[in-house]
């Protein structure tokens, strides 16, 4: 039979397992506000690709949305690198 750990064991064993969550939190902060991003940036194009499609329908002139959607885009990443 293994001899119970004592306090100070127990005290370097807990520390270790929350400096390991710690970790892997900050980690996964970083994965998800990528893919938030990521997600943001594909819904503002398809919400630009349903504009153009909507105003082509109805015979409108359809603005260039490139620059829009690449201006919004940049507007996204400016937000997200400042949280």
């Amino acid at each position: 039979m293994t001899a119970p750990l004592d306090l100070d064991e127990l005290l370097a064993q807990e520390e270790a397992e929350h400096a390991f969550a710690a970790r892997r939190d900050a980690r996964m902060r970083a994965l998800w506000a990528e893919a938030e991003a990521a997600l943001r940036a594909d819904i503002g194009l398809v919400i630009e690709l349903a504009e153009m499609a909507s105003a082509t329908a109805r015979g409108e002139r359809v603005i260039p949305t490139e620059a829009r959607a690449a201006r919004r885009l940049r507007q996204e990443g400016a937000q997200l690198s400042r949280h």
